[in-house]
């Protein structure tokens, strides 16, 4: 059956129109498709701008101690924690850092079990009271973790990490010497460094150190008897103060010593002993500071790195800490 050319020419223009309809519906498709990505990726900048501006800088990293870090989040709170300042506490966590590399490996061989750390925090939750019930006890960590923000395996981390320091200490007491070498000294405090100066010129001068110390000494005990401290071994002292006495040569005073923002020390030294019996008091002194000592000593065999938002712990990444530290307040 053949068809008329009106039909064909129909068909022909339906066929053409039904294909223009195609194009048109594929470029609207294709332009939907093309708002989609547009929308997509302003999402995608905007959804980064805002990570990078309110997230990432609470997981930027703080503190770095032979590899392991520590990052903004927590270094906020364990700030807001001790109440102490940014970099007191920075110092903390250094410490605490090294202490929990180290007091597990040998010689030391300290171990901490989870059993241990649970009764460490019952003992601390007790205080002076003679019994805790488990009422009272889960009450205490509830409220430990809301005050602190930590987490619970923070908070277990931060009991067992005191615990570890602990013990570690207790290990240095333990071996602490109780013969050692010892110097006799002669030291008394002096109202501001140009009181100091004046002193250790007279001194120099040939001036009698009792006299002096009996004229110018700030403490009243020093004053009395002639600034005579008596025996002391390494350790007593605070390090500096240590270095210049076994430093000091029989006879001569030291230059003015700042022990604070205004008062200054001078020191003399009478006598030495290559080894001499440690004054028990003085030996619990040595104890207590056994740690703080032992630290001191080994944190330069450690890689230590404090990190912020550009050049390490700067004032700028400081303001950002005292600014989200007030926001925690509110």
């Amino acid at each position: 059956m053949k068809r008329s050319k009106g039909t064909e020419s129909k068909a022909a223009d339906t066929k053409h129109q039904g294909g223009a309809e195609g194009v048109k519906a594929n470029k609207t498709r294709k332009s939907i498709l093309f708002i989609v990505a547009v929308v997509m990726i302003i999402g995608g900048i905007a959804g980064y701008a805002i990570y990078r501006d309110r997230m990432a800088p609470f997981n930027a990293i703080v503190l770095e101690v032979d590899g392991t870090s520590i990052n903004m989040r927590y270094f906020l709170k364990r700030i807001a924690m001790s109440g102490e300042p940014s970099l007191t506490t920075l110092q903390a966590l250094t410490k605490e850092e090294i202490i929990k590399q180290s007091a597990t490996k040998p010689p030391y061989d300290i171990t901490v079990s989870e059993q241990e750390v649970d009764q460490f925090a019952r003992e601390i939750a007790r205080g002076k009271s003679k019994r805790i019930d488990e009422g009272e006890f889960q009450e205490w960590y509830r409220q430990q973790l809301n005050e602190s923000r930590l987490s619970d395996s923070e908070f277990k981390d931060l009991l067992k990490t005191r615990l570890l320091g602990l013990r570690m200490s207790k290990y240095l007491a333990e071996r602490v010497p109780t013969i050692a070498e010892q110097v006799f000294v002669h030291m008394f405090p002096l109202q501001d460094l140009a009181t100091g100066n004046a002193v250790k010129q007279k001194l120099d001068a040939g001036e009698d150190f009792a006299t002096l110390a009996r004229e110018y000494s700030m403490d009243p005990k020093l004053k009395q008897n002639g600034g005579v401290v008596g025996w002391l071994p390494r350790g007593v002292l605070d390090p500096g103060f240590d270095k210049v006495a076994f430093e000091l040569k029989i006879g001569k005073s030291s230059a003015p010593m700042f022990i604070d923002k205004h008062t200054v020390v001078i020191m003399m030294i009478s006598d030495k002993a290559a080894a001499r019996e440690i004054d028990e008091q003085l030996l619990s002194v040595i104890k207590a500071k056994a740690l703080e000592r032992w630290l001191n000593e080994v944190r330069s065999y450690h890689k230590v790195t404090y990190r912020g938002f550009k050049n390490g712990y700067d004032t700028e990444t400081d303001a950002w800490v005292q600014w989200q530290l007030q926001r925690m307040k509110q």
